[in-house]
């Protein structure tokens, strides 16, 4: 008896743990739907480029609501909009905590830091150099669902 007892509440906790873990919305059906922009930070660094240049500087950017956002489609195309219209249109792939968005000119890699049913914070890092000036440039942007 206390086997099949055993046996039942390992098949219980089976169950369980399928059950929970099939509710769990992987990144790439969390992040379809539309996303209004609230806040930006962005920090740009320069190095060797003369004293009065070099250091850090951040800025950082409060949205109004509705004021701009991105719009995941299921197709994986993202329309970035923005209240005075001037909607753009990109693809994007979503590859575990990473967002890629390609457009005809270029190709960014976020990292999702916060991904859930109401928020998104992406994260990016860009790192430049030409003839000895070193730029870096931190961008963080959070989202809410709409």
């Amino acid at each position: 008896m206390k086997k099949q007892i055993k046996l039942f509440a390992a098949l219980a906790l089976s169950v369980l743990t399928l059950t929970f873990a099939s509710c769990t919305k992987s990144n790439e059906e969390l992040i379809v739907g539309k996303w209004n922009a609230n806040r930006a930070v962005m920090t740009v660094t320069f190095s060797g480029a003369g004293e009065e240049y070099d250091g850090t500087h951040t800025e950082e950017h409060a949205f109004e609501a509705g004021e701009a956002g991105f719009t995941f489609q299921e197709d994986g195309t993202l329309i970035v909009w923005s209240r005075d219209g001037e909607d753009q249109t990109a693809q994007y792939t979503v590859k575990d905590n990473n967002l890629i968005i390609t457009t005809d000119e270029e190709e960014t890699t976020y990292t999702i830091e916060l991904l859930n049913k109401k928020q998104l914070t992406l994260k990016s890092h860009l790192e430049m150099s030409e003839e000895g000036v070193t730029m870096s440039m931190d961008t963080e942007m959070h989202f809410d669902r709409v």
